[in-house]
Order: structure tokens, then sequence, then C-alpha cells
């Protein structure tokens, strides 16, 4: 892998942990190693880590492991079963005579089967045991293919907040005042004809209003008299 990430102590990851989380453990195991990226579970035995990631482990480094009680010896057991068979060691035993930096080794070959078991001696990396000095730091990550492709922060919108963004859209244009009807243009002196913005509805109404009061009816009727003449009194 081009990217390697180590967790140390990783029982911690799977103690009390919910199905959900050790679905989404497995899905990223499944999935990162198509894109040249390693996760390494460090821990004291394979029974620390949940059996369904555990499947999707091809590299095995297993270093002693030692019986001082029945669940320890219960405890290798279970690692034996999880090795290929090898004809050439009796795991059981072997696993508990490894000395520092022993280990067995198995890892996938290209074909993505498991190789043969092998008792292995480690040699360490020659390395650092303090901090790198933050100039040559820097001129290693300049150098680093990984550089072109990861030295820009890419922060995308998530889906919560699109969905966040359209519904606060919707909220603003829900509550935005209705647009206010025109104001009726006066009347120009001089007895014009602009009736631009005279709103018909409110003179039918007032006019309505007029008809039936009393003061309407009698400016009614002494309208209709003069145009009529008065109606004759029977006798």
């Amino acid at each position: 892998p081009k990217l390697a990430f180590f967790f140390d102590e990783a029982h911690l990851l799977f103690d009390n942990a919910s199905g959900a989380l050790l679905d989404e453990i497995e899905l990223v195991a499944r999935l990162i190693r198509s894109k040249g990226v390693g996760i390494y579970l460090v821990t004291q035995s394979p029974s620390d880590v949940a059996p369904k990631v555990l499947a999707q482990l091809g590299n095995r480094v297993q270093h002693a492991l030692r019986a001082f009680t029945p669940q320890d010896a219960d405890a290798i057991k279970k690692a034996v079963r999880t090795f290929p068979i090898s004809k050439d060691y009796d795991v059981e035993q072997s696993l508990q005579g490894l000395g520092i930096g022993e280990a067995f080794v198995t890892v996938l070959t290209p074909r993505g089967t498991p190789t043969p078991l092998a008792w292995t001696v480690l040699i360490p990396p020659d390395s650092l045991m303090a901090a790198m000095d933050p100039t040559a730091l820097q001129q290693h990550i300049a150098a680093s293919p990984l550089t072109a492709k990861y030295s820009q922060a890419v922060d995308r919108d998530s889906a919560k907040e699109m969905i966040a963004a359209r519904i606060q859209a919707a909220h603003d244009a829900a509550v935005q005042p209705v647009a206010a009807a025109p104001e009726p243009v006066a009347q120009p002196a001089g007895g014009g004809r602009a009736t631009q913005g005279v709103d018909v509805g409110s003179i039918v109404s007032a006019g309505a209003k007029i008809a039936v009061s009393r003061q309407g009816q009698a400016a009614i009727r002494g309208v209709l008299g003069a145009l009529f003449g008065a109606p004759k009194r029977r006798r």
C-alpha cells in the first residue's frame, strides 16, 4: 500500500462496539484496499478483533502467545484455527516458543491467496527514536507523489448541508410579505379622464354601502324624481 494506518491497542475499537459501527469498520476494511491504503490492527490476540473484520485482513504477523491461564490456552487454540494449515510447524506449540522479534507470518500473494505460514525473524526498521526535524519533514512531504493530490484541503458540502440549505430557502420564501396592492391615482384637476390605478372593486363596494343607507335611498329617489317626474298621488 502507498499509505498505511496502524491502530495500536485495536481491541479498544471493538469493546462495546455497536453492530452499526462494526458494519462500517468491515466496509472500510473491505473497500480501502483497492485504493492503495492499508489498515493494520495491532493487538495481543486475534480474538480481540471482531470476526467479520478479522476475515477482511489478509496479512498476519503473530508474535508469541503465552498460556498462563485456561483462558490463555483457549485463546491460543482459537488463534491457531485462524492460520493456514501448516505441515512444517506444530503451530500451537510453536506460538508459545517464539522469542523476541520472532513471529509467524502469512500474507496474500498477487493472486489473492495466503502464503504458507513462515516462522520469521523480523528486522526492526532503521529509524529515529525522536521526532523528525521540521525542515526535513517538509522536504519529505514535498517530494511525496501524494502531495499533488492531498495537499489541498477540499471541504465539499455533505448531503445534510444541501438538504438544510433547501429547507432554509423554502422557509425564507414562505415568510416573505405579500406585495401590497398599488395605491389609486388621484383624479387630475380639470375633469381629465385619467383613471389608472383606480380600484373598481372599492368603488362598487362603496356605492353599495351608500345605496343601502337612508341618505343614499333619499338621494336616489330625488334623482329618479327629477328624471321621470314625481309620481301622481291617488285621491
